[in-house]
């Protein structure tokens, strides 16, 4: 996904100290166009949306523990990347992938916590529905990113 927004160098570290921050998992680049660090800093988060894609599915066909607890996970990863980036962690830092959207964007935090709880709620929805009425997505381009909801009909 970092090679799609141009970024070069790019290295994927877990459970990584930076400074006085902490990481479950922390994805840096040795160079980036300016104007597409919003994107860049969406893709982890473009990436769980396909994982609890495929988890419904899974979830849906055959309701393991694993298949549950993957759901429920990549359902609220980003609502909890959210909070503990804006509200837990001890030092503001925009490796932080919410902190980078407000900062290279100047969406407010509000909005962007606003914005994961709405995709997790909506996906706990489809969850708990068994249906598809109302499904999150996020929209990454080079220099775009977006949030929706589709409405099938």
């Amino acid at each position: 996904m970092a090679d799609e927004v141009g970024a070069e160098g790019n290295d994927l570290n877990f459970f990584k100290k930076d400074k006085d921050s902490f990481f479950l998992g922390l994805s840096t680049v040795t160079h980036i166009d300016q104007k597409a660090r919003p994107s860049y800093h969406l893709a982890g988060e473009l990436a769980s949306s396909y994982t609890f894609e495929l988890a419904l599915k899974r979830y849906r066909e055959v309701n393991t523990t694993y298949n549950s607890a993957l759901l429920f996970f990549s359902m609220t990863d980003f609502l909890w990347y959210t909070t503990y980036a804006f509200y837990l962690s001890p030092h503001e830092d925009e490796k932080f992938d919410p902190i980078g959207i407000s900062k290279s964007t100047g969406i407010s935090r509000d909005a962007i916590f606003f914005v994961s709880l709405t995709q997790s709620a909506l996906n706990a929805l489809r969850v708990y529905t068994k249906k598809d009425r109302l499904i999150p997505y996020f929209v990454v381009d080079r220099y775009f990113i977006g949030f929706s909801v589709k409405v099938p009909f």
